[in-house]
């Protein structure tokens, strides 16, 4: 179990809930969880009055573990070199 998530893409401010496991965001079919926030780490260059989307990541210290299922899994790591 896990305690920690990437968020990208998103617009990140005061992140208090996040829901996990959603795929339609149109109705709730059931795979979600909600999950307490308790730190945002961003990018030190994020800016979105900026530059837009550049930089547009974060770490999300969740205050509970994620338990993982069919529908929650881990990201495989990629290595480039």
């Amino acid at each position: 179990m896990r305690k920690v998530v990437i968020l990208f893409n998103f617009s990140v401010s005061d992140v208090p809930l996040i829901i996990i496991g959603e795929f339609n965001r149109e109705q709730m079919d059931g795979t979600e969880t909600s999950m307490r926030v308790k730190r945002v780490v961003k990018h030190p260059l994020y800016d979105v009055t900026r530059s837009g989307f550049a930089h547009n990541i974060a770490l999300l210290e969740l205050e509970t573990p994620v338990k993982l299922n069919d529908h929650i899994r881990m990201v495989s790591q990629i290595n480039i070199t």
